[in-house]
This record gives C-alpha cells, structure tokens and sequence, in this order.
C-alpha cells in the first residue's frame, strides 16, 4: 500500500507545512500542487527527515505565485503503481471557473487522476472518468469554514485509488 500527501497553497507557512507533516504517518510520496512561495529542497528535507523520503518521492509543481525562478515545472505526471497521475497548479487550466478543461485535458492525455490548486478551495470529484482533486490550502483557505486542509491519497493493495480529505485542526 502507498500512501501520498497532497499539499497546496502553502505560501510560504512553513509552520503549517511541518504541523501536516508531523501529523501524518507512513507516508511514501508527497505532493505539492504549486505556490510553494519558497525553497521546495526546504520540503525535500522536512520530508527526508520525517519520512524518509528521498528527492525523487517529493513532487513540487509551480504555481502562478513561485515565478519562473524557482525551478519547478509547471506539471508533472507521476506514476503511483499502475495508475498516472497528473498534478498542476490548476491556474493554467482556469480552475476558478471549473474543472472541465482541467479533467478534459487529463483524460486526452489518459491520467486516472489530476491533482491542483490555486482556489484554496478543498473541492474532488470525477469527471471525464478521472478523479480530479484540489487539497485546498494548508494556509490561506478560502472555503466557508476556513479551514486549513490536505489530501490523503492512497493507492490499495487492489491497485485503486482512495482520497480522503483532512484538515489541519
């Protein structure tokens, strides 16, 4: 079994990051969906020295507030036993007026799942028969209830995919 956290829209609350960190266990992989707003290798290392991570089980993607100076790709396709997914920041795709271009563009290109952020809005669903998820923002959310939240993705001993959200509370 893997077991994937998905962060977002930390902006810099390192604080916070390591408060997730710190609460979750047995960890194989972890996501950041962009606007990191700092060193992603800072992550790398907290991830290292926690879970024991290596570099290549730490997925950082830029966001539209990392610049083009950070040294992120905007997307990467990660592959989690048999299944692909894909993780942006979501700000290309224009998530704030809805998913479908986003899970569209997912599907042409045969993911089983996408992963975003830049709403700060915890928010998953299926569409185009992929699971499209948005961990929300470990620092500046923006749903009703402004809880900071995550994702917890896990990959089964049957080969499936289980989200489940959590929150920073």
């Amino acid at each position: 079994m893997m077991r994937v956290l998905i962060v977002s829209d930390s902006h810099g609350a390192w604080e916070q990051l390591e408060k997730v960190v710190a609460k979750e266990q047995g960890i194989t992989q972890l996501i950041h969906c962009g606007d990191i707003c700092g060193d992603a290798n800072r992550l790398r290392g907290l991830a290292g020295r926690v879970y024991g991570l290596t570099d290549g089980d730490v997925h950082v993607v830029r966001g539209n507030c990392d610049g083009s100076s950070a040294g992120l790709l905007e997307e990467e396709i990660i592959l989690l036993g048999s299944k692909k997914i894909l993780v942006t920041h979501g700000h290309r795709y224009h998530v704030n007026w809805g998913r479908e271009l986003l899970a569209k563009e997912a599907a042409t290109i045969g993911m089983d799942a996408v992963f975003y952020g830049h709403t700060h809005v915890p928010e998953w669903c299926e569409l185009e028969g992929v699971f499209v998820g948005n961990p929300g923002s470990v620092a500046l959310p923006r749903q009703a209830d402004r809880r900071c939240s995550y994702g917890i993705l896990t990959l089964t001993e049957k080969g499936e995919l289980e989200y489940t959200q959590k929150y920073l509370d």
